[in-house]
């Protein structure tokens, strides 16, 4: 997988506090890396069923959950992977949600992902049922969800669970 990302802006933070000094435009070159991915694209069924918005809301959840989940699965840091959706993937042409290893050339966190996917959105669905929110919160869904989040991700996660 190729992936690049340039950077726009930068953000002064104090050492100690983490206070925000101030922000600035950058002009930086594009940054592009291979490494390798693991991805899931959403069943065509379910994917006719909701309109875009909360289908993005679902795939923004997921992303979340599999962002912190999958850390703890694969023994290593947060920042060796990273975890991406399009809700229309210009590859797939369906949903689709990229999990792929931070380190140029990968170094199998993704393979390990793929072995374990049903134990990581297993342990995605118990999080979301155990949360005693209805929509979703910032801390099972993320911040950025939107409402109803919640539910829709749960259809979502028995959709690829088999269940």
């Amino acid at each position: 997988m190729l992936t690049s990302s340039i950077v726009t802006v930068f953000k002064k933070i104090a050492f100690d506090t983490h206070e925000n000094l101030g922000w600035g435009p950058v002009t930086l070159p594009e940054l592009e890396m291979q490494t390798t991915a693991t991805w899931w694209t959403l069943p065509e069924r379910l994917e006719a069923e909701y309109e875009r918005e909360p289908l993005k809301n679902a795939l923004i959840g997921l992303s979340h959950l599999i962002r912190h989940i999958a850390p703890m699965y694969l023994m290593c840091a947060p920042q060796d992977i990273s975890v991406v959706y399009h809700v229309k993937d210009t590859f797939t042409n369906r949903p689709t949600i990229y999990l792929y290893d931070s380190v140029p050339g990968g170094i199998g966190l993704s393979d390990r992902v793929y072995e374990m996917q049903d134990e990581l959105f297993g342990r995605a669905r118990e999080m979301l049922l155990a949360c005693p929110c209805r929509d979703g919160c910032p801390s099972c869904v993320g911040a950025s969800a939107g409402p109803g989040a919640k539910g829709t991700l749960i259809r979502l996660l028995d959709e690829l669970l088999g269940a």
